[in-house]
C-alpha cells in the first residue's frame, strides 16, 4: 500500500486499541509516503511515550513543534 491515508486510519484505530507497536509501524509507513505532518508525528510520539521510548517520542514531538511554527 502506498496510500498514506490508509496508514493514518489504521494507526488511529490501533492506537485506540492500545496496540502501540503496530500503530507506530503504521505512522512510520504514513510518513514514508507523505510529507512530515504535525498530526502523524504527534500520534507516533504519543505511542512511543506510552511504550516508555521517551527519547524517540521527544524527537517526534520536537519535529512536530518545528513544523507547527
Amino acid at each position: 500500500m502506498k496510500n498514506p491515508i490508509i496508514y493514518s486510519n489504521m494507526g488511529l484505530v490501533l492506537r485506540k486499541m492500545e496496540d502501540y507497536e503496530t500503530a507506530i509501524y503504521c505512522y512510520t509507513q504514513e510518513l514514508q509516503y507523505s510529507n512530515d505532518n504535525f498530526r502523524t508525528l504527534n500520534n507516533r510520539g504519543y505511542c512511543l511515550a506510552k511504550l516508555g521510548r521517551f527519547d524517540e517520542a521527544i524527537k517526534d514531538y520536537s519535529k512536530a513543534i518545528n513544523l507547527d511554527c
